[in-house]
């Protein structure tokens, strides 16, 4: 960064105990200058876009305007939206909109196959429906088309708020799917659960005092698609491998939908 002006203020060098500091002495610099002067003579350059946290949440406590140029708003990235979501369904479990937000979130999926065969299996076996339900975004609408086709499937995906997901599960015998915020709902309803994890270890986010019917093919995942072991990497990392969740075989579920039932 040069100037080929010859006169003019020199640069100045400022040290700060931390950054917050540094974003509150750089705002009251900004007041000052613009009582004169316009906001679109300033500019803060910064190494890397999650410098502009603290900046941020400073203009945005005393009021100043800003502009990100090449990145997101902080609070504006889909990843900070989605956390502010589950922390408002964790304060308020009746908060709609935050719910149809985190509902898939991340994208955590069994394949149409799958679903038809273990609902096949557990009608025929132990006479009893299957309801399916999911988000309202156009891909899972669309996709869920497929179980209008079978009596005993009934499709609710992208037909239900809150409330109706809450009394569903209450009325339901068991609760079978991977990690959601559907799977925690029927964990607090005390409800047997069939959790299907392969992305992420199920003893970081599976149902606590739930899992004696999870299946937990993240192992095997992390050695497959990581080429690693669970006691050699971060705890919590996932999967990231659309093709982990295939590790899951509907054997697997069938096994678990037994133990069940049969009981």
């Amino acid at each position: 960064l040069y100037t080929n002006q010859e006169d003019g203020e020199l640069v100045t060098l400022d040290c700060f105990r931390n950054v917050k500091d540094e974003a509150t002495e750089i705002s009251s610099t900004i007041e000052n200058f613009k009582k004169k002067n316009s906001l679109n003579e300033i500019a803060i350059l910064v190494r890397a876009i999650f410098q502009t946290r603290e900046f941020e949440e400073r203009f945005l406590k005393v009021g100043i305007p800003y502009r990100i140029i090449g990145g997101i708003k902080f609070y504006e990235r889909a990843e900070i939206k989605d956390c502010v979501a589950y922390l408002r369904c964790i304060y308020q479990p009746m908060d709609d909109l935050s719910f149809e937000r985190i509902i898939n979130v991340p994208k955590r999926s069994i394949g149409d196959t799958t679903i038809k065969s273990i609902s096949e299996y557990a009608k025929n076996k132990f006479n009893m429906n299957t309801i399916v339900v999911g988000g309202n975004s156009f891909y899972e609408e669309n996709t869920s088309k497929v179980f209008d086709n079978y009596e005993f499937i009934f499709n609710l995906v992208g037909k239900t708020d809150l409330q109706d997901l809450y009394r569903l599960l209450q009325d339901s015998e068991f609760y079978l799917g991977p990690d959601s915020g559907t799977l925690h709902i029927a964990s607090m309803l005390k409800k047997k659960i069939i959790g299907l994890y392969a992305t992420s270890n199920p003893y970081r986010t599976g149902p606590f005092k739930n899992m004696s019917h999870t299946i937990n093919l993240y192992p095997k995942a992390v050695k497959i698609y990581l080429n690693s072991d669970i006691n050699s990497i971060t705890w919590g990392k996932r999967v990231r491998n659309r093709e982990a969740m295939n590790l899951i075989t509907i054997d697997d579920v069938k096994n678990k939908v037994n133990e069940i039932l049969s009981v």
